[in-house]
């Protein structure tokens, strides 16, 4: 896959605070945002049933807003 193909082009309107999901087929799961980047791209996001957590790209295919 080539990495581009992973952007939508359109960010989520996330804010900390807000409850994100990751809808990967794999690996469901939901998150709730820590910090976002100050050029509005990225937020570091704590997931709720692992111990994972990082930055990822708020037009990502996978990451949803479930609540702001």
């Amino acid at each position: 896959m080539n990495r581009n193909d992973i952007h939508t082009g359109k960010p989520i309107d996330a804010r900390v605070g807000s409850i994100v999901r990751w809808t990967h087929p794999r690996s469901l799961t939901n998150g709730i945002v820590i910090a976002v980047r100050e050029s509005g791209h990225s937020a570091h996001i704590h997931w709720f049933d692992h111990e994972g957590h990082g930055f990822y790209p708020l037009d990502h295919q996978h990451l949803v807003l479930v609540s702001k």
